[in-house]
């Protein structure tokens, strides 16, 4: 069986090599699945990143996992084992990076703003964008199309078959794929 090969990359270093900048933004929160934009750091000309938030973040990728710069554990939030809080320095201090799936043609199950199905039916062949706000993280509901001239983030391959209140979807914008175009 054929398979594309999985590409994970991230880092602590915000001026160098772009597939190693994946710091988290100062006061940041990310979670294992969450939507992953690159953006300019707080202070100073180098990237970092951030969970998807606003409508023109570029996309990355998807956040697997979570390193630090001086290689020891990063400790996730309380109750959780899956989400980190990163200090407001954490930029130039902590240093905590995420770990990003950049794979072409990986799925992932992503939870939405609103009930499946409410706006359009989420099924093959349907865009659909990451939402922002209290949202960020999920796939916005309210953004599901068939419009094809339509730019989105994600293609919709339908339904979760292990959680229909989920869907699955691949990406469509962000480095791998070539497309960059704001969601």
């Amino acid at each position: 069986m054929f398979g594309l090969p999985d590409v994970v990359v991230g880092g602590p270093d915000r001026a160098g090599e772009a597939l190693l900048n994946t710091i988290i933004t100062n006061s940041g929160v990310m979670s294992i699945g969450d939507v992953v934009a690159h953006v300019a750091q707080a202070a100073g000309n180098g990237g970092v990143v951030r969970r998807y938030n606003a409508a023109g973040d570029k996309i990355m990728g998807i956040c697997v996992g979570f390193g630090r710069a001086n290689g020891q554990s990063v400790a996730c939030d309380a109750c959780s084992n899956v989400t980190v809080t990163v200090g407001a320095t954490n930029e130039t201090v902590a240093q905590i990076y995420a770990k990003v799936d950049i794979s072409l043609g990986g799925i992932w199950s992503a939870g939405l703003s609103a009930a499946i199905h409410t706006t359009a039916i989420f099924r093959m062949g349907a865009l659909v964008d990451p939402d922002t706000g209290a949202n960020a993280g999920r796939l916005d509901e309210a953004s599901v199309t068939v419009t094809t001239s339509t730019e989105r983030g994600f293609y919709a391959l339908g339904p979760d078959p292990k959680d229909t209140t989920r869907g699955l979807v691949i990406v469509v914008e962000g480095p791998m794929s070539g497309a960059n175009a704001a969601s």
